[in-house]
């Protein structure tokens, strides 16, 4: 499916389809169950859940695996990227060259969480509006909240001239279980969902 496919001339712009439908689909689906199973223990069981696969993007993916700010035992290292990966963010590899990306490109094109390519794509869908300064409004303000809190998530940039990325968690792409990881990050979700349900 070629829907929101996008290229610049240096980067590929693809949708996470399987991100976006797991995405949707969770909150689609609570969203048409609370009124039916609704209770206060499961909604602070849920914030409690939420709060423990965030440690695992702040402290595993952010400051160990990017920052290198501790070291660790292994069997810490495996929990980290496991609660990090519950949180639909793709795989550690990924978001590493991300973030270090990020840090290296800020604001620039090069930035994977700058919302100055949300904003060109968004003037190639309505390059003439009837309604262009609402267009405007939306590109300069909306689009960028919107992209650098979630829907850098849903998109998979591919640098068509990948040697930085490369070089860019280089660390992580010889650990057997990071590239595991990396690949099937989505695992996790699943096999916490057994588990609850």
């Amino acid at each position: 499916m070629k829907f929101l496919h996008f290229d610049d001339g240096r980067f590929t712009y693809r949708p996470e389809w399987p991100v976006i439908a797991a995405i949707v689909g969770v909150h689609v689906l609570a969203g048409a169950l609370v009124p039916f199973f609704f209770s206060w223990k499961e909604t602070l069981f849920s914030l409690l859940l939420a709060f423990v696969f965030l440690i695992g993007i702040t402290l595993g993916y952010h400051r160990l695996f990017t920052h290198s700010s501790f070291k660790t035992v292994g069997w810490l290292k495996v929990l980290l990227v496991i609660l990090g990966s519950l949180n639909w963010q793709g795989g550690v590899i990924k978001w590493v060259r991300n973030h270090l990306k990020h840090h290296l490109h800020t604001e620039k094109e090069e930035d994977p969480h700058t919302p100055r390519w949300l904003m060109h794509i968004l003037s190639r869908l309505h390059p003439e509006s009837k309604n262009g300064k609402l267009v405007i409004w939306v590109q300069n303000r909306l689009s960028g909240f919107l992209w650098s809190h979630f829907l850098w998530i849903f998109f998979n940039r591919i640098d068509k001239n990948p040697m930085e990325e490369k070089k860019l968690a280089a660390h992580l792409d010889n650990d057997k279980f990071m590239v595991f990881m990396d690949r099937f990050f989505w695992a996790p979700q699943i096999i916490l969902v057994a588990l609850l349900f």
